[in-house]
């Protein structure tokens, strides 16, 4: 390739991390601004009400994208399909995506794709919960996908101020 191509991929590459970088700080911007806009709205410091948002998405992307995401998908798979074969097909198309968080988007738009039942899904996802806490307690405390989930829980719980 001679100097002068090198060049204008160059200053086309730079170019590309010039646009997609604002949009990042525009996301945390808008985040916050939409934050700011409900605590205005709704927090009077009589009933001590707070704002948790998920980030990017839902409960279920935040899941997806979590720690927790295999077990989460392995029941949504088994939601949706009787036969090992198509989980196992679908698990092998999710994997194979190039970042966690295309995968998350994947786990979503099937769940969206296919109606299947939030409902259905969220009992199976509790009695798993349920049945391993000990496996996944930590997991849950810890990870950053599911921060808002927990502190929204101590929160009401009056976890906050006891250091649970």
């Amino acid at each position: 390739m001679d100097k002068e191509k090198k060049i204008n991929l160059k200053e086309i590459s730079d170019k590309i991390i010039e646009i997609v970088q604002p949009i990042d700080s525009f996301f945390e911007e808008k985040k916050d601004k939409e934050r700011k806009k409900v605590e205005d709205k709704f927090y009077h410091n009589v009933e001590r009400t707070k704002v948790f948002i998920s980030q990017p998405w839902t409960l279920e992307h935040s899941i997806a994208s979590s720690d927790l995401m295999e077990d989460f998908e392995d029941i949504l798979l088994e939601t949706h399909y009787s036969e090992t074969v198509n989980r196992e097909s679908v698990k092998d198309k999710w994997k194979s995506e190039d970042t966690e968080g295309e995968r998350a988007v994947s786990v979503y738009s099937f769940l969206l794709d296919k109606k299947i039942s939030k409902a259905i899904v969220a009992q199976k996802y509790a009695n798993y919960l349920l049945h391993n806490k000990e496996a996944v307690s930590k997991t849950i405390l810890e990870d950053a996908s599911l921060k808002h989930l927990v502190n929204a829980i101590k929160h009401v719980t009056g976890g906050e101020n006891s250091g649970v």
